[in-house]
């Protein structure tokens, strides 16, 4: 069922933690901007109206809030930063400032940490800081890009993307010990975009 009818794209859609909502970047005019719509694409409401782009909404797990990526509304930086929403609307509160790109936020299932990648050491790696942007912590080290994390149910764990092989294959991280698991080794494609089942 197609639920987005508009000559400019939509992407990055994202199911609220009760499933009664999707968040969404539109590009309703020029830029793309944080939206949330009805599962059968019904009541469309903007949650940000900058004139910069912005990407990548993740719910947190009470539904108050909304991560996304963004460059700074106020034009003071090109590069991408992480912010969150209120689902009920209000202002934009910014979590990461740095002259790189930090993007793709996810929250942890107790809504206390959100994990994400930057490029603040010279390539893409995965880092993770409390919902309220302190206490960053980098959770990986490679030459290679490490992107794409998302959640294991119980918080324990990170499952991403990385080209630490030469392609993009897919791992799991274990916070507690720092293990790294290799779910896709041999595949001669790309692996990207992991998801934890419920």
């Amino acid at each position: 069922m197609q639920i987005t009818d508009h000559t400019h794209n939509a992407e990055g859609p994202a199911w609220s933690p009760a499933g009664d909502r999707i968040a969404f970047a539109w590009q309703f005019d020029i830029f793309f901007n944080i939206f949330t719509m009805d599962p059968n694409g019904n009541n469309k409401i903007p949650l940000t109206n900058d004139e910069v782009s912005q990407y990548a909404p993740n719910w947190s797990p009470d539904g108050s809030l909304i991560a996304f990526d963004s460059p700074p509304p106020d034009g003071s930086e090109i590069f991408q930063e992480i912010f969150t929403v209120p689902t009920g609307r209000g202002a934009e509160t910014r979590l990461t400032a740095n002259s790189v790109d930090d993007r793709s936020p996810a929250w942890s299932p107790d809504g206390a940490r959100i994990a994400f990648e930057s490029g603040r050491d010279g390539n893409l790696e995965l880092y993770m800081m409390n919902s309220d942007g302190s206490g960053v912590v980098r959770l990986t080290n490679d030459p290679a890009d490490d992107i794409d994390a998302d959640w294991s149910p119980d918080g324990k764990c990170l499952a991403f993307a990385s080209k630490r092989t030469g392609n993009f294959d897919l791992f799991i991280l274990t916070l507690a010990t720092g293990e790294l698991r290799d779910l896709t080794l041999g595949n001669a494609t790309s692996d990207r975009w992991p998801s934890w089942g419920p």
